[in-house]
């Protein structure tokens, strides 16, 4: 299974790209420790995990079909 992946703001830049497949993402965790092997400039960025449309902040199952977002961190004013 893959798992498509939207990078938004600073985490699309890095990647230089807005949209990454990662193969074999069972859960959270494995997809953050995937992406940040491809992606070694992620290690240290700050980011927020959402699933379908829903940030978390614990290890979540990855199901077909998923909608997973990355996003940097922001504020509201």
């Amino acid at each position: 299974m893959e798992t498509e992946i939207t990078l938004f703001g600073q985490l699309a830049e890095k990647a230089g790209s807005q949209r990454i497949l990662v193969p074999n993402a069972a859960d959270t965790w494995t997809l953050l420790s995937e992406m940040r092997k491809r992606f070694p400039v992620l290690s240290a960025t700050p980011l927020i995990v959402s699933v379908n449309r829903r940030t978390v902040t614990e290890n979540t199952p990855l199901g077909p079909g998923d909608e997973v977002a990355l996003m940097p961190p922001f504020s509201g004013g």
